[in-house]
């Protein structure tokens, strides 16, 4: 269960989580936001793109490289194309591959990634379960093989030489024995002279054909013969013995199946492990290469998976110009004419933003066509990066939204002096803090009705005094429990 919910956090691995870091690499473009004046940042997403955008792939030092050529459309002039590059890693490669087992997949993504995993023997079933052939090591096998001659498109292999010619002239008496036509009939007879050496075959064949013309009339005979074939070819090396399945021999595995990518051979179902998507990952990335795994990869981000990407480049234009205002002047000696056009510079230092210096360039023409060209380039963008939230996007208007620009110089700022008086306001009793005096009664003349009170409180005076002290530092050094 941990396994499946694995692998579905990571095919459901949203466009919104990805924004931090850029990361992430999906079906949807490369694009670009506006994140402050002078700044643009390299998002997992089509934001911001316009037409003409496109991605491609490559294999660059073993790894796969996505490259997509994006058009920023808020860009300080309009459109901006720029191409933004980013490379996976084998393991990423792998995972994502590994997330199209998951049920609902696009078929030929799943099939794709079917055949990537089967070259490592790890496959799945329909609910997405793993299961990994361990493999069994193969053996050294000598094979004869007699090169096609005569006609036999296909070599011929066999245990031993003479099992290799028999073999070789009965599949060419087989070619040579079809109807040539409907009045034409060969066939055709082998002599055996023997074997000289056992890597040439001497074989020979005594071709017997009748030609019997269509409008009936006298048929003629020909005899051809044709060499047995040769060389015969030694080879020894690794090949893949049987595996026989004693629970269902439907399942067995016949001898001469394919070399698995780790060199080791298959066997039959009943060797088969339950697997995990890190064991299948990490087979995958330890013996497959990038270009063994680099179709299924596109397959699987086209039809939604998500792959870990490193951003490696931006690219783009150094600069582009503005829309240029035309200005005149006139005075006793003509008129004078400024032009003046926007210029923005592009830095692409960085793999994961693009930045903007601002210029312009004045063009002055004096009376009697005397010329003077000034360019002015801005400071350097800066490279705090504010922070856009999403819907702010969407909605660049709210309040919230809009960069507030920078502060104001110091001295800019106006300031204003108050005095301020504090006195101490009466009619709370006497300012001494001392015990009220004593009350008359008519009946019992003077009473200390308080004397007790403030017995009792001059005796807690110390505690009073010391919690207060105590509950003073608390706050100084800011103590909340």
């Amino acid at each position: 269960m941990l396994r499946r919910l694995a692998l579905a956090a990571l095919a459901a691995f949203s466009l919104s989580d990805a924004h931090a870091g850029d990361t992430k690499l999906t079906q949807a473009l490369t694009g670009f936001r506006k994140v402050s004046t002078n700044v643009y940042e390299r998002i997992p997403s089509n934001t911001g793109t316009a037409a003409g955008s496109s991605r491609s792939w490559a294999v660059v030092a073993g790894k796969a490289e996505a490259t997509d050529a994006v058009v920023i459309s808020n860009g300080p002039v309009g459109n901006l194309p720029v191409t933004a590059k980013g490379t996976i890693d084998k393991v990423g490669m792998a995972t994502t591959i590994a997330s199209m087992f998951l049920p609902g997949w696009a078929s030929i993504a799943l099939q794709a990634a079917k055949a990537v995993y089967d070259q490592v023997r790890v496959s799945a079933d329909a609910s997405g379960n793993l299961t990994a052939d361990p493999g069994q090591a193969t053996v050294q096998t000598t094979v004869y093989q007699i090169n096609p001659t005569g006609g036999v498109s296909t070599v011929t292999t066999g245990s031993s030489p003479d099992a290799v010619c028999t073999a070789y002239i009965d599949k060419k008496i087989a070619t040579l024995s079809q109807s040539s036509g409907n009045n034409t009939f060969s066939y055709a007879q082998q002599t055996y002279p023997g074997y000289p050496t056992a890597t040439t075959c001497l074989k020979y064949i005594n071709v017997h054909q009748v030609n019997c013309p269509s409008g009936g009339g006298q048929c003629t005979v020909s005899d051809t013969q044709t060499s047995g074939g040769g060389p015969i070819v030694q080879t020894t090396g690794p090949t893949c013995p049987a595996s026989i399945d004693p629970l269902n021999p439907a399942n067995s595995i016949p001898a001469g199946g394919a070399i698995g990518a780790d060199g080791k051979c298959p066997t039959a179902r009943y060797n088969h492990v339950a697997a995990t998507v890190d064991d299948a990952v990490a087979k995958a990335s330890q013996y497959l290469t990038a270009d063994q795994m680099i179709d299924a990869l596109k397959k699987a981000i086209e039809a939604g998976g998500t792959a870990d990407i490193l951003p490696t480049a931006i690219t783009g234009p150094v600069s582009q110009d503005g829309t240029p205002v035309v200005s005149s002047t006139t005075d006793s000696t003509g008129t004078t004419t400024t032009t003046t056009t926007p210029k923005y510079n592009y830095d692409y230092s960085s793999p994961t933003q693009v930045k903007v210096t601002p210029g312009e360039t004045v063009q002055t023409v004096k009376p009697g066509g005397a010329t003077t060209t000034t360019t002015t380039t801005g400071g350097q963008p800066n490279n705090t990066t504010v922070q856009v939230p999403d819907f702010c996007l969407d909605y660049p208007d709210r309040a919230g939204c809009k960069l507030v620009g920078e502060p104001p110089s110091p001295e800019n700022i106006q300031t204003e002096s108050n005095n301020v008086h504090v006195s101490p306001e009466g009619g709370f009793g006497a300012d001494s803090g001392t015990c009220p005096g004593l009350v008359h009664t008519v009946s019992l003349g003077n009473v200390d009705v308080f004397g007790m009170f403030c017995k009792f409180m001059a005796g807690i005076r110390f505690a009073v005094v010391g919690c207060a002290w105590i509950i003073a530092a608390m706050i100084f050094i800011g103590r909340t429990e």
